[in-house]
């Protein structure tokens, strides 16, 4: 499919990962002073231990995920000519795709509230992913896909304008899609 309507973009969503780092931090401590206590608490050495480890490891979680990378959105030009969305993590100077798909399988793309988001269920028979950089955004947009191989939730951060762009792009490639399936 080629359009040349369709221009390729990056964005990079603001990450406010100064709003992590203390609760980062205030477990971290608050396991250190745990393991200080399990050498000092023989009574209760094993919970005290296994408190320290799940407040350790949640900790890590927490700013590998949310402070440590940065999630970058792409509309790129694919093989075959066709636009695709890739979804890219840097982390440091390295950087994964994690996702990627047609613009043209790009069914809905709908903003979500914090609410809205908790109550949302998947379809079921759908794969669920959150690329979202920050910890409990105000208002996600919900990508969903249908393909051959199968449907796609996608949870980014974006602006209003980067959306609309989206659905425009998904609404162009199918258009042009159809316009090839006639001839």
């Amino acid at each position: 499919m080629e359009n040349e309507n369709l221009i390729e973009f990056t964005y990079r969503p603001k990450t406010e990962a100064k709003r992590i780092l203390p609760t980062v931090l205030t477990l971290a401590g608050a396991s250190a002073v745990l393991v200080v206590l399990s050498v000092t608490a023989p009574a209760f050495r094993g919970l005290i231990s296994l408190a320290a480890v799940i407040g350790i490891t949640v900790s890590m979680y927490l700013f590998l995920r949310y402070a440590a990378n940065d999630f970058v959105y792409s509309v790129t030009h694919g093989g075959e000519g066709e636009m695709l969305f890739v979804v890219a993590r840097v982390i440091g100077k390295r950087t994964s795709v994690m996702c990627s798909f047609r613009i043209a399988e790009i069914i809905n793309v709908e903003a979500l509230t914090k609410a809205e988001k908790s109550k949302h269920a998947p379809a079921p028979d759908a794969q669920k992913f959150n690329f979202c950089p920050n910890f409990s955004p105000e208002v996600v947009y919900l990508i969903k896909t249908a393909s051959p191989s199968g449907k796609l939730e996608v949870m980014i951060e974006c602006t209003d304008e980067v959306a609309a762009r989206l659905r425009d792009y998904a609404a162009a490639a199918r258009a042009a899609e159809s316009d090839e399936d006639v001839e």
